[in-house]
């Protein structure tokens, strides 16, 4: 049971995994009706952060500014999205403004935490961040059919996309042989998918600030990280984010598709994503090839 429990695989991708159906289940189920529904997508950023502290170890108090705080900050932008998700409702005057405000200073204060202020690399980084991060929200936070929730119809593809786009991380950083941040991605991806299973076939959970904040901020850190040790992976990263753009293809393709994606519009979903990931993946064997030369 102990060797179990030592090994990597069980520990950095398994647990998280169950660990976020578990964590998901007894917060929705647990919380009330409202609350339960908005916070249980917290679950991703927690087991995200336990993962963190599995392969960074604990944090120094006080955090360092630099690339090693990924387990700080994640905590700091799960506590802010919990915070935005328990006080923002559809009801909420300027609500939308200030969910987009927070989102955009957080993000900043992530990437001067990690890299210890801010320059026209950074600038780059968070506007690529932006796009991605705010098509996701779009995404996540879609109105349902008459009768339905108000938000969180979106959660599904959202989830799955995020799913996809920690893959491609773990996938960058396993050619690139950066090991710790090969762990991070993937555990990314299984807590991310613990999350989705709960929305799969049908959503049913908000697909909230906290997921957004914790997880698409997971992202991010995570890419800096990439790009401090090996910066010709820029490319790869880009060419990656075009995973998030999939929902917006989807939407506009021909009406003669309608019966593939009423048939399983998750395996389409993958089924595209299947190009970037394999020009990400090309893009990082020239960028390893660059790097070596």
């Amino acid at each position: 049971m102990a060797d179990i429990l030592n090994n990597s695989f069980i520990l950095l991708f398994v647990l998280p995994f169950f660990g976020t159906i578990l964590l998901t289940g007894l917060i929705w189920r647990l919380g009330r009706k409202d609350s339960g529904i908005a916070l249980a997508n917290a679950s991703v950023g927690a087991s995200f952060a336990w993962v963190t502290a599995l392969v960074l170890g604990t944090p120094a108090f006080p955090p360092a500014f630099n690339s090693s705080a990924i387990l700080s900050a994640t905590v700091a932008l799960l506590i802010i999205g919990i915070i935005l998700d328990l006080c923002l409702t559809a009801e909420t005057k300027f609500g939308r403004l200030i969910e987009t405000g927070a989102i955009i200073l957080s993000a900043i204060g992530a990437v001067a935490w990690m890299q210890g202020g801010i320059d026209v690399w950074s600038i780059l980084i968070l506007i690529g961040w932006g796009v991605t991060i705010f098509n996701l929200q779009r995404m996540g936070t879609r109105a349902t059919p008459a009768g339905g929730p108000t938000r969180g119809y979106g959660s599904n593809r959202a989830s799955l996309l995020l799913v996809l786009a920690s893959v491609g991380l773990g996938f960058i950083a396993w050619i690139s042989d950066i090991i710790v941040d090969r762990d991070l991605a993937f555990g990314l991806a299984a807590s991310s998918l613990g999350f989705y299973v709960w929305n799969w076939p049908q959503p049913r959970l908000f697909f909230g600030r906290s997921i957004l904040l914790a997880g698409g901020g997971g992202m991010l850190m995570i890419a800096l990280r990439l790009l401090e040790q090996a910066p010709p992976l820029a490319p790869a990263i880009i060419l990656l984010g075009f995973i998030f753009f999939i929902d917006s293809a989807l939407r506009n393709l021909p009406p003669r598709f309608d019966t593939i994606l009423k048939f399983s519009p998750s395996l389409t979903i993958i089924v595209l994503a299947a190009i970037p990931l394999l020009l990400t993946t090309i893009a990082t064997v020239i960028a390893i090839e660059i790097q070596i030369d």
